[in-house]
Parts: C-alpha cells; structure tokens; sequence
C-alpha cells in the first residue's frame, strides 16, 4: 500500500516533486552506493522547487547521460525533466521527455508489476493514462492517443489474468 500511494505521488501531484523523488531514489539505491547521483538528484529537485528549471534540467540531465541508473529512476527523471521543461516553454523536448519516460515504462512495467519480483506478490506500479498525457500536452494526435490507451489497457489485462492465475491479484 505504502509503494502504491507512493507512485500516485509520483506521477500525480506536482507540489511533492522534490522530496517524492528523492525518496525513490533513496529506495531504490537503499545502501547509498551512488552518493554522488544522490546530492545532484537532491540539488536537481532543489532547482524545480525553487523555480529554477534551467539548471534542474541541465542536472537530471547529466545523472541520466552519465550514470546506468535503475530503468525506475530514469523513467521518473525523464518524466520530471518534461516537467521542467513544460515550464520554460519548450514543448518539444517536454513532448520527447514524456515520451521517452512513457516507453520507459511500458517496456518496464511487467517487471516492476511481477507477482515473482515483489514479496507479496501483489502488482506495486498504478497504471496511469499515458496517451491522454501526451494528448493534452500537444505531443500525438487523438488518434494516437486511442491506440496508446488501448495497448496499454490490453497489457494492463493480460498482467490482471497472469496474477489471478498465480493466486495475487
């Protein structure tokens, strides 16, 4: 439970963006192994917060160039750099961002969702609508965004089918 209001954390609401982050960060590193990915992700997010989004940009930039970060922590990077960029204007880098994070996640939500990966077998990642985003950040066509919509729907239902067949959803 605590995962899941997590991730709608996440990906809904704007106004915990820094310290929601860190924390997946933290979770997803646990040992600190990455100290050094941990102050420019914590000063990226001091930069979004306080309105500076050029150098936020240019910092989640350079931890997702320059470190091989858990697909997870690229997808959320990638996601509040199209943020950032949102802000400043350039809506075609804010469309690739969230585009990009978008694949990130289809190619990745099987393995966050797996009943074998968590304890308790139960799926830990809400699924949100991707093609709606997109549709109303301008970036595909309503047509587009029908055909995302239905393929991850379609994904979504064959994961309910696999965990009801193990006993975990």
């Amino acid at each position: 439970m605590k995962n899941i209001l997590f991730t709608l954390t996440l990906l809904v609401c704007f106004n915990s963006f820094g310290q929601g982050y860190y924390d997946l960060y933290n979770y997803t590193y646990p040992e600190g192994s990455s100290t050094e990915i941990s102050k420019k992700v914590k000063t990226a997010n001091n930069y979004y917060l306080s309105g500076n989004y050029n150098n936020a940009i240019n910092l989640f930039t350079e931890v997702i160039n320059t470190y091989n970060i858990d697909p997870l922590v690229k997808h959320n990077t990638m996601y509040y750099r199209a943020q950032a960029y949102k802000k400043i204007g350039k809506n075609k880098s804010a469309c690739d961002d969230l585009y990009d994070s978008y694949l990130i996640f289809s190619m990745n939500v099987k393995y966050w969702n797996s009943p074998h990966f968590h304890n308790d077998g139960k799926p830990k990642y809400i699924p949100v609508g991707w093609g709606a985003m997109l549709y109303r950040w301008g970036c595909v066509t309503k047509k587009s965004m029908k055909i995302i919509e239905k393929g991850y729907l379609k994904t979504m239902n064959r994961m309910k089918k696999q965990y009801k067949k193990y006993g975990t959803y």
